[in-house]
């Protein structure tokens, strides 16, 4: 998702989509949208790798008897 929202915004640059002329407010703007995408990520990222050492814990554990 991050990487998505990142290659869209340089695409938009290039293409001439977004205006240069507004300077930093802009990128302060898109900053501020693609912020909160990597902290969502971040979070689900760190969630999904506790489950999945548990799962595997428990797996070993399974094995193990």
């Amino acid at each position: 998702m991050g990487t998505g929202c990142i290659i869209m915004t340089v695409t938009a640059f290039l293409v001439g989509w977004i205006p240069m002329h507004h300077g930093p407010l802009l990128m302060i703007a898109i900053l501020e949208e693609i912020a909160p995408v990597f902290v969502i990520w971040f979070v689900f990222y760190h969630v999904s790798r506790n489950s999945v050492k548990q799962m595997n814990q428990r797996v070993n554990e399974i094995n193990k008897l």
